[in-house]
Order: structure tokens, then C-alpha cells, then sequence
């Protein structure tokens, strides 16, 4: 029962990794709108426009490709947020599970 437990999780993660860079297009536009004085609601419909057209052309470009090393380019592209994302998130919860405070 645990290992399903495991395999859904690490199932699960792998499948979120291909929105990482989505995510952060869109994180990245709807900060950008903010600044600019758009407002919340044009911050947040830039944002997810600039997510899902970050997305639809990945997509796309996997599917109209047929340079196999362009391919790879397109996935790594989406592979390092990715990487990076889960590189944080595992930092962060082993920090949580351990102390770094000396005591004297």
C-alpha cells in the first residue's frame, strides 16, 4: 500500500512538471502587469493568458518539430523549472526535517 502511496506521488509530480515553466510565464507577466499599474484583474488575466500561450506553444512546437535534437531542446527548455522548482521543494521540506542550529 505505501509503495502505490510512492509511485502516485512521484506519478503525480512528474506529470506537474511539465507546467513549471508555464507557471513561471505566467508568475512572471502577472508581476510584471502589477508594476505597471494594470490592476489585479489585468494582472491576473495577463498572467494566465501569458501561462497558457507559454503552454499551447511548447505543445505545439513538440508536435511540428521533427528535429530530434530540437525536440530535446523544447523539453529541457521545460525540464529546468522543473529542476529547479523540485530542487527548491526538496530543500526545502529537508529542511524542515532536520535542525541546523547549533547548540553550545
Amino acid at each position: 500500500m505505501t509503495i502505490f502511496l510512492i509511485l502516485g506521488a512521484v506519478a503525480g509530480l512528474y506529470v506537474l512538471a511539465s507546467y513549471a515553466l508555464p507557471v513561471y510565464a505566467g508568475l512572471t507577466c502577472a508581476f510584471l502587469l502589477l508594476r505597471h499599474d494594470v490592476g489585479h484583474l489585468g494582472a491576473i488575466l495577463g498572467g494566465l493568458s501569458a501561462g497558457i500561450a507559454t503552454l499551447l506553444i511548447g505543445q505545439g512546437l513538440i508536435a511540428f518539430v521533427r528535429s530530434p535534437m530540437l525536440r530535446v531542446g523544447i523539453a529541457f527548455l521545460f525540464a529546468i523549472p522543473a529542476g529547479i522548482a523540485g530542487f527548491q521543494a526538496a530543500h526545502a521540506l529537508g529542511s524542515l526535517a532536520t535542525d541546523n542550529s547549533m547548540l553550545l
